[in-house]
């Protein structure tokens, strides 16, 4: 990331402030690889860059976006935004970083600054060195990664071993039921108690390939509509 600078009256305090994009896909977030060459060189990070004058948080990650990324991006709300403090040399060393939303309309196709990138799962972030200043920004993003989550896709075969399982058991109970009562099927001849054994065995059976034809058109259905509208959002409490 590229950073902006600021000094006070006398000097001794010279304040970096970063906008950093948060990019979500699938419960997974872009990270970002330091070029050996830039500074912090192979360290992760959010993509992002400096706010220039006159420039908003959600402007200017739009605007680094494109220039590091080479990738159209939108931007929602602000998220989390941290402050290190680093005293070198009697100076003191701010570094504010503020976590924007953000919406990209493909993968990088880019990479300026950077010589890879991976979708991370927040419970896999340690695994990556960061900058003190990036872990403050994943400490305050930590109710964020818990509190929110995106379905895209649906397994099929999930989808349908659920869906038959559901349907199993309440073919069973409709068996069950069905053979305590005293009343046969509604047709015009009463059934033997073998018959009404051999009618209620079925029903299960039929319940749970309904079940599973059921379930595989649901995903089906469900991954469609996530890949030409998105996922469905939901809130874990």
């Amino acid at each position: 990331m590229e950073t902006a600078k600021g000094e006070t009256a006398n000097g001794q305090t010279e304040t970096t402030t970063v906008a950093a994009a948060v990019v979500e896909y699938g419960g997974r977030y872009l990270l970002m690889k330091r070029a050996d060459h830039a500074g912090n060189g192979g360290m992760w990070e959010f993509p992002g860059g400096k706010i220039e004058l006159g420039e908003s948080l959600q402007a200017a990650v739009e605007r680094e976006i494109k220039e590091e990324l080479g990738v159209k991006a939108t931007t929602g709300r602000l998220l989390a935004s941290s402050e290190t403090h680093d005293l070198k040399n009697g100076q003191n060393r701010v570094l504010r970083l503020f976590g924007i939303e953000t919406f990209i309309e493909h993968e990088p196709r880019e990479l300026k600054d950077h010589t890879e990138f991976l979708w991370v799962r927040p419970e896999e972030f340690s695994k990556f060195p960061m900058t003190p200043a990036e872990y403050g920004l994943l400490s305050s993003l930590k109710n964020f990664f818990q509190a929110e989550r995106e379905v895209i896709s649906m397994n099929i075969w999930s989808a349908v071993k659920m869906a038959s399982v559901l349907n199993g058991i309440v073919g069973i109970l409709i068996a069950s039921f069905f053979l305590m009562t005293s009343m046969a099927l509604p047709v015009p001849f009463s059934l033997t108690m073998r018959q009404k054994i051999v009618a209620a065995s079925m029903v299960p059976i039929l319940n749970i390939i309904f079940g599973a034809c059921a379930g595989a058109i649901i995903a089906l259905v469900f991954n469609l509509y996530a890949s030409v509208f998105g996922g469905i959002k939901f809130r874990v409490r």
